[in-house]
């Protein structure tokens, strides 16, 4: 029982890889050989299936053969992916594609092993309720206002660093914290990372979701819990544990009662509401779908799920520009653009079908204060300044040529969009005048 027990654990344990280079992705995708690249793939993403199998001697025999023919699908579903990867790239290089693939965790992965890294329920989502009746009204109102060239609250400091829900089907509570997680450092000052295992604990508990939350649930049903009981720890006090433990809200110190209140949420579902409420009330809470092209993305403008399939993953979407919105994944830094991948900026994969923002306010009495856990990231060392940057020309005057050909104008006004920061700093310190002549 011990040693079937141990192979269970095998197959199932999380995917915990250390950072692997671009490089060695690109030596595996150009191994002269299948077999060289799959060597090189177990080495770089530590395979437990592989090195199991190397010391599987004390196995019965029928456990080595079923050991056995789980690493041949593997071997084949890596072959298969890594072919993929190299067709679909060709066409990244030619210009036909406007992103790249390549090797990850989830190369050697079959569907139903990479369901357990996703978790958005796509059935019922039309109940979800009373938060979304107001949302057609305030974004309406929104359009009417001009709208930013360009947003990044991970620029600006307001989205904590990329996290990692594992094996366990928890994407809507991690889609669902960023807002939240936003919100704290707009009322408080103090970017701090709050505890999504609070909601995968409390959130199916009477507020519409699974009775496991590594099954899968709504990010609503999350924000259902925080309206009700104003209750979220930060992750110092209570971590991700990968699995759902009881509710145990009340002896974990809710990190924002008496700083804010959330007050509602709605929905975002254009292209034009959802950039409205980005600049307006910052980061969004999406579903997609995620296919194995998804899965396999590395860099550029993912375009994508060109046959329209039922969401399945929640994300986050943290800023958008002229091409592309800008979005957060929960499967650690080791994924795409360390974390992060850029999307094109339509209802790419449904990503606008479920589409929330949130509302709060500041509770009456609160005086912000420095938080020593603060993790907001050193400020910029120059800035944008004046109405060149409200009006987001900066990002369009640089398109344009003048970050060179007006090199000292933009150096004044906009230094940080044209990386000019040591020239605007040194413009600020003043020459000794020339004396006259006589």
């Amino acid at each position: 029982m011990k040693l079937v027990l141990t192979l269970l654990t095998s197959v199932l344990a999380p995917l915990v890889v250390c950072k692997v280079e671009q490089k060695v992705r690109d030596d595996i995708l150009h191994a002269t050989s299948y077999a060289e690249a799959y060597r090189k793939y177990t080495d770089a993403f530590q395979d437990k299936d592989a090195s199991f199998l190397s010391g599987a001697l004390h196995l019965s025999p029928q456990q080595q053969k079923d050991l056995q023919e789980k690493e041949k699908r593997k071997q084949q579903r890596f072959i298969k992916n890594l072919r993929q990867c190299n067709k679909h790239n060709k066409n990244y290089e030619e210009g036909i594609s406007g992103y790249a693939q390549t090797v990850n965790m989830f190369t050697t992965l079959d569907d139903e092993e990479k369901k357990m890294y996703t978790g958005f329920i796509a059935k019922n989502v039309s109940e979800s309720a009373s938060g979304l009746g107001r949302s057609r009204r305030q974004s309406s109102r929104l359009l009417g206002s001009s709208l930013p060239r360009s947003v990044n609250w991970v620029k600006k400091g307001y989205v904590t660093k990329i996290k990692n829900q594992e094996n366990c089907g928890a994407c809507w509570a991690f889609g669902a914290m960023v807002p939240l997680e936003y919100a704290y450092k707009k009322i408080t000052g103090n970017l701090i990372s709050l505890s999504e295992q609070e909601l995968l604990d409390c959130t199916p508990e009477g507020w519409g979701g699974p009775s496991d939350g590594c099954v899968g649930s709504w990010p609503h049903n999350a924000y259902k819990f925080v309206m009700d009981k104003q209750s979220v720890p930060t992750m110092r006090s209570h971590p991700y544990r990968n699995k759902d433990l009881p509710c145990r809200y009340k002896q974990h110190e809710s990190a924002i009662a008496r700083k804010f209140k959330l007050t509602g949420y709605h929905d975002a579902k254009s292209v034009q509401s959802a950039m409205s409420a980005l600049a307006k009330h910052g980061p969004l809470v999406n579903a997609c779908f995620t296919g194995n092209d998804f899965f396999a993305y590395n860099k550029g403008i993912y375009d994508g799920c060109h046959n329209r399939q039922r969401s399945n993953h929640a994300v986050a979407m943290v800023g958008y520009d002229e091409q592309s919105w800008l979005i957060r994944n929960s499967w650690g830094d080791e994924w795409g653009l360390d974390g992060y991948m850029k999307m094109k900026r339509r209802n790419v994969c449904n990503i606008l079908d479920y589409s929330l923002y949130i509302t709060f306010e500041k509770v009456k009495g609160y005086v912000p204060k420095k938080d020593k856990y603060d993790e907001s990231p050193p400020p910029p060392r120059c800035e944008d300044k004046g109405k060149e940057s409200e009006d987001m020309h900066c990002a369009y005057w640089k398109t344009l040529g003048h970050c060179e050909t007006k090199r000292d104008y933009m150096a004044k006004y906009c230094a940080d969009t044209c990386e000019l920061c040591d020239e605007e700093l040194s413009s600020k310190v003043k020459r000794p005048r020339r004396g006259r002549r006589t």
